[in-house]
């Protein structure tokens, strides 16, 4: 297999150290641990929702090595924002995870090579039609339920620049696989690119994103990258919220009235030939008329959770 890296300085570097922790520990081991550790670092700093269990993963983590190991950590963090800074059109973990082979002897996965996810995205993107999309609506999204490292999001992202279109503030990036450390990956990626977006670790096919792309599930399984917190991202679920509420509020409800029976009809007027007219006795309007009430709950809610209370309404 050809390997991509080599043309980026930044991942000859990170081999290097990795292979110096390697004698100790378990490759994988290490390539996850590092992951898990960044990416907390990243979630922690912007998303408070989930941020004790984060926080325990994050410890967890940190308890396995000693204190001279855990100082290459930074240095693998600062590696990878460097790279992407340097050279932000590559799939700069997801090549130096195919090329360490901890895809092939961890799973049996193979990434799509950068070079034919950027082709797929110069193939499949239609800048005139994102451009109008973008004007109607202010922006555009973009998923992809099987990321992998997020390459293909990546070269999106790229394509996206090279036609003039600010990715960051116009585009929505999700994504979703089974794989927890490449999923991962993928977070730290769209993180480190200003993506606003989220990646959700969990299986396409049996837990499948839904409701409003906005907001996500919120759910502890799904990472959000710092600039979906963006003032503009956050104006824009503020708008989508308001919409939905004005919505449930001047949806007509139509007065349901009761069919007058031997059950719900006083005993005196049941006298006689009383029950035999039942069906044509008109019955007051100022009776048995339901008008549902719209209630909001009033308890601690994180901002998209309130799409839940309305019932598909946003």
């Amino acid at each position: 297999m050809t390997s991509y890296v080599g043309r980026n300085e930044r991942q000859r570097e990170m081999v290097k150290l990795f292979n110096k922790l390697c004698y100790r520990y378990s490759r994988y081991e290490v390539w996850q641990d590092m992951v898990v550790m960044i990416a907390c670092a990243i979630a922690n700093a912007v998303d408070k929702r989930h941020f004790e269990k984060r926080e325990e993963m994050y410890m967890r983590v940190v308890k396995k090595y000693d204190k001279d190991v855990l100082k290459v950590f930074p240095e693998f963090f600062t590696h990878i924002v460097m790279g992407m800074e340097e050279y932000p059109d590559c799939d700069f973990l997801g090549e130096l995870y195919m090329d360490l082979d901890l895809g092939n002897s961890h799973a049996g996965q193979f990434f799509t090579p950068y070079d034919v996810c950027r082709l797929m995205a110069q193939v499949t993107i239609n800048g005139d039609l994102l451009k109008s999309q973008i004007e109607k609506h202010g922006w555009i999204s973009i998923n992809d339920c099987a990321c992998g490292a997020g390459a293909t999001l990546v070269a999106a992202a790229n394509y996206l620049r090279s036609i003039g279109i600010n990715y960051q503030m116009q585009a929505l990036f999700i994504a979703q696989d089974l794989d927890a450390t490449v999923a991962l990956m993928c977070y730290i990626q769209l993180s480190l690119l200003g993506c606003a977006g989220y990646v959700k670790i969990g299986n396409t096919l049996t837990e499948p994103m839904t409701g409003n792309v906005l907001f996500g599930d919120e759910q502890e399984s799904t990472w959000y990258t710092p600039m979906y917190f963006h003032a503009t991202w956050n104006t824009r679920r503020a708008i989508a919220m308001t919409e939905s509420v004005f919505r449930a509020v001047a949806t007509p409800f139509t007065g349901v009235t009761a069919k007058p029976t031997a059950d719900n009809m006083p005993d005196a007027e049941l006298s006689g030939n009383a029950i035999g007219e039942l069906e044509s006795r008109p019955v007051p309007e100022s009776k048995n008329i339901y008008t549902p009430a719209l209630t909001i709950s009033t308890g601690k809610k994180n901002a998209g959770q309130i799409m839940f209370d309305f019932g598909g309404t946003l």
